[in-house]
């Protein structure tokens, strides 16, 4: 929820920024005064966007606090599964010599990549690698016929020459 944590952020709650941030968080319990417990409400309610943010209080008088909880956020367990999955698959791709990983530095600002795309419908959309020009600053820098997956930018593209 990196849109929400940007909010919170600018409104100067730190500890909701990392909760919004968190991958394993799903609760957050907030100990404000009222004031306090007013300003996050509005926030969440006024702010952000809906259905992303539930909040409640709880208890009752000075020791009434704030629950935030992530709506469809998924429980602790299931993010550790998820990440034992996602590591038993990657092993299986390197045993199997199907991952290759490498870091692609791109040259400066208004440098032409030389790189020919297109999109290809039968992979939804994605933006596909057709053919790295001859002069292209990459071209001995992508291995041939691999899927390049970003990280950083979101995005995924396939080069594949098939030489």
């Amino acid at each position: 929820m990196p849109a929400e944590a940007e909010i919170a952020r600018k409104a100067g709650y730190s500890d909701v920024q990392k909760f919004l941030l968190s991958p394993t968080e799903t609760t957050l319990e907030l100990n404000l005064s009222k004031s306090g417990r007013m300003a996050v409400h509005r926030l969440i309610d006024y702010q952000m966007s809906y259905n992303k943010v539930r909040h409640s209080s709880v208890g009752a008088g000075r020791s009434r606090y704030l629950v935030l909880t992530k709506c469809d956020a998924e429980s602790p367990s299931d993010v550790r599964i998820k990440k034992e999955r996602k590591e038993k698959h990657m092993e299986l791709l390197v045993k199997f010599n199907t991952y290759q990983k490498f870091t692609l530095t791109l040259p400066p600002k208004g440098t032409k990549l030389g790189l020919i795309l297109k999109t290809n419908k039968t992979l939804g959309n994605m933006t596909e690698i057709v053919d790295v020009v001859e002069n292209s600053p990459l071209m001995n820098l992508i291995p041939k016929d691999v899927c390049i997956v970003s990280l950083k930018a979101g995005a995924i593209g396939l080069y594949s020459l098939g030489q």
